[in-house]
């Protein structure tokens, strides 16, 4: 039984890179690959994210940072307090 991944590692001589084969949807779908806003204009080119993601862009960093402060959002909005 052969399985098709979105993505292959390669050892390259600067360390190891990953070939995507998944393009648009398949990319948003594969969480090993999926980077969201974090995709650079010409990334979203080439994978065929354009449109599929929202317009602004964002570090990996930036992203992670937002978690907190929206999971205490959800909680103060659930628990009905301010």
């Amino acid at each position: 039984m052969s399985t098709t991944t979105p993505y292959e590692l390669v050892r390259t001589p600067t360390g190891v890179t990953a070939r995507l084969h998944a393009r648009g949807p398949a990319v948003l779908g594969a969480s090993g690959i999926n980077r969201g806003t974090a995709f650079t204009l010409p990334e979203r080119e080439a994978l065929g994210l354009t449109g599929l993601l929202p317009t602004g862009v964002s570090t990996l960093e930036a992203q992670a940072g937002s978690t907190p402060n929206t999971r205490r959002r959800a909680a103060t909005f659930e628990s009905g307090c301010c």
